[in-house]
């Protein structure tokens, strides 16, 4: 499967569960951080054990995955004492803290399993990740790290290479041109999309509205 469709998958995905109308591109952009969060931790308790089995110094994996996911556990739990934050985005967070510490507690048991069967100065032969394991991941980590190529953004939006090189030229689409080659982020083209909607009626009446109650 092409990283662009990947992508797309993704996105079809976020909006599909969360499609609705934004009040603003903020609060989407909120609401697709949790999605991925909420996505990469119910990726990584499906597929843990295969990426644990396939890592060969399981002790240093296991102790940056634990200082990571305390690390983010704490952050969490600051955010939500924040007396400023929406009942929503709370409601959202502790959930997200809910699957967090379960999946914490996940990984220090893999790691325990492992040296009762493995006690140190012994180890299992590597496992490789399975095929299909490293598709899921290619969109279940970080996906707006991956950076596609002209041909996967025309894919994207429906052009033409030769239109996609055309509007690189004018600085209609954000890119990186690192030499000859030119690079766009997942992320900057999906903030375009965004940029590029068509507000519908109901969008065009609740500004007015506000507009309204303003004056």
């Amino acid at each position: 499967m092409r990283k662009s469709q990947l992508v797309k998958k993704l996105f079809d995905e976020f909006n599909e569960h969360y499609g609705r109308e934004w009040e603003s591109s903020d609060e989407m952009k909120a609401a697709f951080s949790r999605f991925m969060m909420e996505r990469r931790v119910k990726f990584f308790f499906k597929h843990y054990r295969s990426f644990y089995l396939s890592k060969e110094d399981k002790n240093e994996h296991t102790f940056k995955m634990s200082s990571s996911l305390s690390n983010y556990i704490v952050g969490l739990k600051r955010d939500i004492a924040d007396p400023y934050m929406s009942e929503e985005n709370r409601r959202s967070d502790q959930e997200i803290l809910s699957i967090l510490t379960d999946f914490h507690g996940y990984v220090i048991q893999v790691h325990q399993d492992y040296r009762t069967a493995y006690p140190i100065g012994t180890e299992a032969k590597l496992e490789p990740l399975p095929e299909e394991v490293q598709e899921d991941a290619a969109i279940a980590i970080h996906p707006d790290d991956d950076y596609l190529k002209v041909e996967d953004v025309a894919q994207m939006l429906g052009l033409t290479v030769g239109t996609v090189y055309g509007k690189v030229q004018r600085r209609d689409l954000p890119h990186y041109r690192p030499g000859r080659q030119i690079f766009f982020k997942a992320k900057d083209i999906q903030d375009h999309i965004e940029r590029s909607k068509r507000k519908s009626t109901t969008e065009i009446q609740k500004e007015a509205e506000k507009l309204r109650k303003r004056r």
